[in-house]
């Protein structure tokens, strides 16, 4: 019966302990849906509304060419300083009364911020399934896959997927991603 050299196997247990590490490592890197998901994520806690906070990136190449979060436009009063007459109301509900919203949408804020030109062929990832404004930029400006994490409201979210799927727009959901939008 041969024993195995306590050197040797001193080396090889190493060796073993090494990979272990290198491999649990590996497991806990994100993948490149999960990390621009947490950074978008992560952007909507920069919004200023006080009924949502939407996050927005958008990538190409795995390049982040802008980021955006819902809130009023410059120069304005922040929403929860009473900037947005829709959302300081209390009978406003998911869905209605848009127009009377003085809030920009993250995606919209986003786009606002890159050529048309690096626009085109771009992954968008946003906290909230896009509206139908947003979804008729996000097909002008050539988008071609948008990551959302939380539905907004099913009979509109729908209506969303289909208008973005006929337009050749791959859409993706991202579960178990960080956090994301959040209703007050």
């Amino acid at each position: 019966m041969n024993t195995p050299n306590t050197k040797d196997n001193q080396d090889t247990e190493n060796i073993e302990l090494i990979e272990i590490a290198s491999n649990q490592l590996l497991t806990s890197r994100p993948s490149w849906d999960e990390y621009f998901a947490t950074i978008a994520s992560l952007t909507s806690k920069r919004s200023n509304c006080i009924r949502r906070h939407v996050g927005c990136i958008i990538v190409k190449n795995k390049r982040i060419l802008s980021l955006g979060y819902n809130g009023t436009p410059r120069g304005t009063r922040n929403c929860f300083e009473g900037g947005c007459v829709r959302c300081n109301s209390t009978n406003s509900t998911t869905g209605s009364n848009l127009d009377l919203c003085m809030c920009l949408h993250a995606e919209e804020n986003a786009m606002l911020f890159v050529s048309q030109r690096d626009l085109e062929g771009a992954d968008m990832y946003v906290t909230l399934m896009p509206c139908i404004s947003c979804t008729k930029k996000i097909i002008q400006c050539g988008i071609s896959r948008v990551v959302y994490m939380d539905n907004y409201a099913p009979e509109l979210d729908t209506v969303t997927i289909d208008c973005l799927q006929k337009c050749g727009i791959k859409v993706e959901r991202c579960r178990g991603s960080a956090p994301s939008s959040v209703m007050y």
